[in-house]
């Protein structure tokens, strides 16, 4: 059995996607000696190579950021490399994270990635989706080890079933849209400066925090 996860974030190694990865990967090698392998597609040079691990592979996941309630570039591109092709003998899921709490802002892109394993003729075995993602690398342990376990067990299950457990799958989406107490929560921390703290940090690491209110094209 091969099991290949697609990297589909533009910041390969260094984004949230690859923690998910990482996680998921644990969990799937404390039960199986199978083979895993991991593909970028931000090398998009690596088009046959991508291509070929695909027809390699038994179980094939997409794992990407949400970006503008859509996927990245380098993710539609890799899809339509598989159009017109048959493959009916792979199992396909896929994996989307973002910074939004609430799955509704991801159920756009899972409506589209939903109808792709059908229509290469492969098996469809889910979408999770995992908003308040955003900060994930920078948060401490304590934050982010429940999330860690339920990746892990998410792997674990993966392994054993070959199957995307759906009880995780809404362990993951809690709810649709923010609840009230969350949005009163939101806009304290709003008031605070919290909801800021993880993109004024970049924005000085780059030395534009003094530009972040520039209008360029005014």
């Amino acid at each position: 059995m091969q099991l290949t996860l697609f990297n589909g974030s533009p910041h390969g190694k260094t984004g949230n996607t690859e923690i998910f990865i990482n996680e998921l990967l644990k969990g799937y090698k404390n039960i199986t000696d199978d083979s895993t392998q991991v593909e970028y597609l931000v090398k998009r040079g690596q088009h046959e190579k991508h291509l070929k691990s695909f027809e390699e592979s038994d179980i094939i996941i997409i794992a990407f950021p949400l970006y503008v309630h859509s996927m990245p570039s380098i993710v539609k591109e890799f899809i339509e490399l598989l159009e017109g092709k048959n493959y009916p003998d792979k199992k396909i899921g896929f994996i989307i994270q973002s910074g939004f709490p609430e799955a509704h802002q991801s159920r756009f892109c899972e409506r589209y990635i939903e109808t792709v394993p059908s229509r290469i003729g492969a098996q469809y075995l889910g979408t999770l989706i995992r908003g308040d993602s955003e900060g994930l690398k920078v948060m401490p342990p304590f934050i982010t080890k429940k999330t860690f376990k339920a990746l892990n067990t998410f792997g674990e299950t993966l392994a054993k079933d070959h199957i995307f457990d759906k009880t995780i799958i809404d362990y993951f989406a809690p709810w649709e849209k923010m609840t009230k107490t969350r949005k009163k929560i939101f806009t304290f921390m709003q008031k605070i400066g919290l909801t800021n703290m993880y993109w004024n940090s970049n924005l000085k690491k780059n030395k534009a925090f003094d530009k972040r209110f520039d209008k360029p094209y005014a």
